[in-house]
């Protein structure tokens, strides 16, 4: 769900109908002067209301790999007790940075005491 640009997005759409269409009520309207956090939060709502699921998890994707700016969140919504501790581990895998570099560096540095190779 792309929450960083909806509001602008939803203020450009001509036809109302067809907001109402994509959202799939007459209560889109709200949307607009919502901030991002409180989107996410209404869509997560609605899975588990109105869709019935058992988890549904709201994960950020930044603009960049250690970045701070929400672009989207990808909604992982499920019923199988194990999916959301599979999906935050490949998300953790996906998004974290790798620490293989900081080891090699502390191995390095532990072959001579005074940093020397």
């Amino acid at each position: 769900m792309a929450v960083s640009w909806l509001p602008r997005a939803l203020s450009a759409v001509k036809n109302k109908r067809l907001l109402q269409r994509w959202w799939g009520r007459d209560d889109w309207f709200h949307l607009k002067n919502m901030k991002a956090i409180q989107i996410k939060e209404a869509i997560v709502e609605r899975f588990k209301g109105e869709l019935g699921y058992k988890s549904v998890m709201a994960w950020p994707i930044y603009d960049r790999k250690g970045g701070k700016f929400i672009v989207y969140y990808m909604i992982h919504a499920t019923d199988h007790p194990e999916a959301p501790k599979l999906m935050a581990r490949a998300y953790n895998e996906a998004v974290q940075p790798r620490h293989v570099a900081e080891q090699s560096l502390l191995s390095f540095m532990q072959s001579s005491p005074r940093g020397e190779p």
